[in-house]
């Protein structure tokens, strides 16, 4: 699945882009196996891959709060189950 970056915030710190899934299309429940983000216009982009790492759980472990992708340069994509 191919995501423009200005759909996420991007945590500098944490190297971590983050949204909602709502706001990524996404239904609510579901999650892709991989993500592409692509920054930059469409004639000069860069295109960054992500790959399903782990569904990640609220405080009570019983609702599913996110999924975690990462890439092998320490990169990772939040995508918040809203």
């Amino acid at each position: 699945m191919e995501l423009d970056s200005k759909l996420f915030s991007l945590n500098r710190e944490t190297h971590t882009y983050a949204a909602e899934a709502s706001t990524l299309g996404i239904p609510p429940g579901h999650h892709p196996e991989s993500v592409t983000i692509v920054i930059g216009q469409p004639s000069l982009c860069a295109k960054l891959d992500f790959r399903f790492q782990a569904t990640e759980k609220d405080v009570s472990g019983e609702d599913i709060a996110g999924w975690r992708y990462v890439n092998n340069a320490g990169t990772s994509v939040l995508i918040i189950n809203d």
